[in-house]
């Protein structure tokens, strides 16, 4: 996935028509490993408000799986970040949240990611098409999205950093017992399964067990 918004990023800059902000923005964003701890799941690929079938206040249907994949999970919730209702974006991710039970902390950053690069794509299929208005388009959205990020903290894409947690909170989160092995460190090994969505990379480890 990562791999494949580098590419969109590559030749969205080749253009000359993206803003250095936004440039160094994604290239930070895609470039921070934090970000892309997921777990992949059946996601519709092409998500918009007009693919949802609602009867008066219930969801009956979605239509449009052409995209359909095995993806990032974000990528479905890229859509919400472009409505005005923030009360209703909180409360969509809350659900999602809930809905699956892990812990990926990262998502709504990947999502704003993902909404912006949509922008990219679309200057990139104007330029594929030679067709100016698009191009048009797609350059005045890049200078909204300017504007917007630098007043707007809602807009962050940086990974959001956890508070340290003490031997206490390690040993629940990762599910241990009193009785379980504690190196001479303090950090105890864990004798379940890791949480789904939870990282074991060493900086993780030693942040968690108290900073380095």
């Amino acid at each position: 996935m990562r791999a494949s918004l580098l590419d969109a990023f590559d030749r969205a800059a080749a253009t000359g028509s993206v803003p250095a902000s936004l440039l160094q923005r994604w290239e930070g964003a895609l470039g921070d490993d934090r970000l892309w701890q997921f777990k992949p799941t059946v996601v519709h690929g092409d998500l918009q408000a007009p693919a949802f079938r609602t009867e008066g206040n219930r969801v009956v249907g979605v239509d449009g799986w052409h995209a359909l994949s095995v993806g990032d999970p974000a990528r479905d919730l890229a859509f919400l970040l472009g409505s005005g209702e923030f009360g209703s974006v909180d409360e969509a991710f809350e659900a999602h949240a809930a809905a699956r039970g892990i812990g990926d902390r990262q998502v709504r950053q990947r999502a704003m990611l993902h909404a912006e690069l949509d922008i990219a794509r679309w200057l990139l299929h104007g330029v594929a098409r030679d067709d100016r208005a698009v191009i048009d388009d797609a350059v005045g959205m890049l200078e909204g999205l300017v504007r917007r990020v630098d007043r707007d903290p809602s807009a962050a894409i940086e990974a959001q950093r956890l508070e340290t947690m003490d031997l206490t909170g390690v040993q629940a989160y990762l599910g241990a017992h009193p009785t379980d092995e504690v190196d001479r460190d303090g950090r105890t090994a864990p004798v379940a399964p890791l949480d789904e969505g939870f990282v074991d990379d060493e900086d993780t480890r030693d942040e968690a067990a108290g900073g380095r």
